[in-house]
């Protein structure tokens, strides 16, 4: 709970994400996917990090992509956004 975050001393909480990613295209313009690791917390804080993961949805064409997705981090406080983002492929 975002009470149980702020009552821990936390003021932001920032993570760097080390995943594995992976998609498939249902149809050549659609495609699913999902993100699976684990983040380090750079916050500070007693807690190393938690169970990073981002599963996704998104249109694709040849040089780009739009998606969105669900981004969490689960450990003792679970933390999570919605994501809209879009990929340009070389």
């Amino acid at each position: 709970m975002k009470s149980d975050y702020k009552d821990a001393g936390f003021t932001d909480f920032n993570y760097i994400p080390l995943a594995a990613s992976g998609q498939y295209s249902i149809v050549p313009e659609f495609f699913i996917g999902a993100d699976l690791g684990y983040a380090l917390t750079t916050s500070g804080g007693e807690d190393g990090g938690g169970f990073y993961y981002m599963p996704k949805i998104g249109y694709q064409q040849q040089k780009w992509e739009l998606f969105g997705g669900y981004r969490a981090v689960n450990n003792d406080v679970n933390f999570g956004a919605i994501n809209l983002g879009f990929n340009f492929k070389f």
